[in-house]
């Protein structure tokens, strides 16, 4: 069987040699990932960090300080401040200043923002099944192990500019 010359992914050739690189397939995962969440996500107007918002203040009692965001989310202050005014504005989250710190704001989780969070759940884990649908049971798990075991070896992220 003849092997073929290129595969066309994303708009570009790829030549046989850069297909058959492990990095290169992990990043075609990852995109393919990205884009599958973004599809999903997209009636609840979030992207994957906004998810990620949601997540921290609905595991940590519906609330945080927008500062607490930026050390378990690892993202600037900036970044934070800007996530935080959007979910603000589609009403998923309230900012209520500190009565012990009037410098600093916490971030409450409203009821819409509970719902989106728990639709984005469900959401996600179609995304999950898609990915995975080419697998066998056994191998879906032993997938999800390594890749768990593989991103927790990982160095932090905070600084890198992927757009997710």
């Amino acid at each position: 069987m003849a092997r073929k010359e290129h595969t066309i992914f994303l708009a570009f050739d790829v030549p046989a040699a850069v297909e058959e690189n492990y990095v290169f397939g992990v990043w075609r995962l990852f995109a393919q990932s990205v884009y599958l969440t973004r599809k999903k996500l997209a009636p609840l107007k979030i992207a994957t960090r906004h998810y990620a918002a949601l997540a921290v203040l609905a595991s940590s009692n519906h609330s945080a300080t927008q500062s607490t965001l930026v050390q378990v989310m690892g993202l600037s202050p900036n970044v934070v401040l800007a996530m935080v005014d959007y979910l603000d504005g589609l009403g998923y989250t309230k900012r209520v200043q500190n009565p012990r710190n009037r410098r600093e704001n916490i971030v409450l989780l409203s009821k819409k923002g509970r719902t989106a969070y728990d639709q984005a759940i469900v959401l996600l884990r179609e995304v999950e099944q898609e990915l995975l649908a080419p697998l066998t049971g056994e191998q879906c798990q032993q997938c999800v192990e390594i890749v768990k075991k593989l991103g927790s070896s990982a160095p932090p992220t905070r600084g890198l500019a992927i757009d997710f």
